[in-house]
This record gives C-alpha cells, structure tokens and sequence, in this order.
C-alpha cells in the first residue's frame, strides 16, 4: 500500500511540474489580467506641440505673435491669482456658496490663513482665478468680492515664470512647426506633445 501511494504522489508531482512549465512558456492565454496590447513608443497626439518659452515673453507679445504665426493655442499656464476673503466664522458657508455663482473663481475654500495680519477672531476662505485668467484680470475678482460686500483681505500673484504651450498645427506637420518655433530666440525648446501609458 505504501508503495502505491508513493508511486501515486510522484505522478502528480511530475504531472505539476509539467503544468507549471506549460503556463510559463505558453502563458495563460487571453484571460491573463497580466497581459497587455503592446505599441510603439513614445506616442503622440496628432497636431499637437508644446513650446517652451521664456519668461520674458509678455502677454501683448505673446498674442501677437500667435496672431503673426496664424496658429492656435490649445492650452497654457498663466500667473497665478490668489484671493484671501477674511469672514465672521458662522458666514462661512453662506459665504463660499455666493462665491461659487461667480464662474471666474475656482478652489474655493476654508483655509488657515498663512500671513501675520491674521486676525483669530475671523476665518478666511481661499480661492483663484480659473484657467485662463492672470494678473491683467486682478479687477474682475475684486469687483466681484466688493458686489458681494465681503471683506478682501489680501491679492496673492504668483507669476507664470516660462510659457508654456500647447500649439495646434497640420497634422503630418508637427516636427516642421517645431523646427520653425525653435528659429526664435524667445523659444527654449518645442516639441511634438507625447502621451504617457501607465498600467
């Protein structure tokens, strides 16, 4: 009887052996979660280039020369807007909920007020502009606060540094447009704009 089970416990051993070998070399086929479609890197959006400039570059500048080089802008960074309102503590709610109607603000929220004219007694609501707006805009947020009769209590600008862009052109054409970018002094670096995979 020994020898029988012996003899039974080596056949599944090899038999497991065998298993294992075959789903190495072969896989386990379509249903491995492992598994993934394989493609060329790096990839790129179609007509699509990001360029680099400097910090130099000013905003009356920049929209001239877009307008000369007759392309159009997807997306860009701009100076940051900080707006600190100072109010009673049981206004916050009410507060944040006026300031939401206005579609210029984003990020709108309680927050510890970080500078030294701080008054304990009060709570402070942060927020900033939305894309698209920056310190030649400083006005439109002002005046909203003052309509609502609320407290400003202090304008934070932190500026843009380098431009950077994300341009439309032909498609087919990206590395011409980024060849032609790069002529001018003003541009640090363009190129075609990739896409990250992650798993």
């Amino acid at each position: 009887m020994k020898k029988i089970l012996n003899k039974y416990k080596t056949c599944c051993f090899k038999e497991l052996i065998m298993a294992t070998i075959i789903l190495v070399t072969f896989g386990c086929g379509e249903s491995n979660p492992l598994e993934y479609p394989r493609a060329p890197f790096p990839l790129y959006v179609p007509g699509e280039i990001i360029a680099v400039l400097a910090d130099t570059v000013s905003e009356s500048f920049f929209n001239s020369f877009v307008k000369q080089m007759k392309i159009e802008v997807l997306n860009r960074n701009y100076s940051l807007v900080e707006f600190w309102i100072e109010v009673l503590p049981d206004s916050i709610t009410h507060t944040i909920n006026h300031l939401l109607k206005y579609d210029i603000f984003s990020g709108v929220t309680e927050k510890d007020y970080p500078y030294q004219d701080k008054d304990t007694n009060k709570k402070y609501i942060f927020m900033f502009y939305k894309y698209g707006k920056d310190a030649s805009d400083v006005n439109e947020g002002k005046n909203a606060i003052e309509t609502l009769k609320l407290i400003l209590k202090r304008i934070v600008i932190r500026e843009r540094g380098e431009l950077t862009v994300v341009f439309k052109v032909p498609v087919g054409l990206e590395d011409y447009w980024c060849q032609k970018l790069k002529n001018y002094n003003f541009v640090y670096s363009c190129n075609r704009n990739s896409i990250s995979i992650t798993h």
